[in-house]
């Protein structure tokens, strides 16, 4: 074996020295970057509504006397913290009473932040709405 030092050895050591820092470097920074990658967390995004509201219906069906007076009816409540919607659908479903009888279709809004209530018609086209002042739930009595 061979273990004296000359300029050639020399040379050749740092060579391949050279080579593996380079491939251990290249082969560090591959392994860092698909670690990385993985620990990435992703971004949540969030699509619900900006106003979140309380939302529930309501269903009502009566099947009346041998089917005569029989009705429909369904009812939408939507609730902000100081908004309130209401919309309520009735109509007679039996065989009498379908024809006679008229259908109903309104809507209620109630306002706190600006002390409104309107009230809706909405078989009317366009819809009319008719605002009226509450009272102040702050002011004393």
């Amino acid at each position: 074996m061979n273990t004296s030092i000359s300029p050639s050895n020399i040379r050749s050591f740092h060579k391949n020295t050279g080579k593996g820092i380079a491939r251990n470097s290249a082969l560090a920074l591959l392994l860092s970057f698909s670690v990385a990658g993985c620990a990435t967390k992703q971004e949540i995004v969030d699509n619900s509504p900006i106003v979140r509201s309380a939302t529930v219906v309501s269903s009502v069906t009566n099947g009346g006397i041998k089917g005569q007076f029989a009705s429909a009816g369904k009812r939408t409540v939507k609730t902000v913290s100081d908004m309130r919607r209401e919309d309520e659908a009735f109509k007679f479903t039996g065989s009498i009473m379908s024809r006679i009888g008229k259908s109903a279709d309104a809507s209620h809004i109630i306002r706190l932040d600006r002390a409104l209530v309107y009230q809706l018609n909405n078989k009317k086209k366009p819809t009319e709405s008719a605002p009226s002042r509450v009272a102040d739930p702050s002011s004393t009595i």
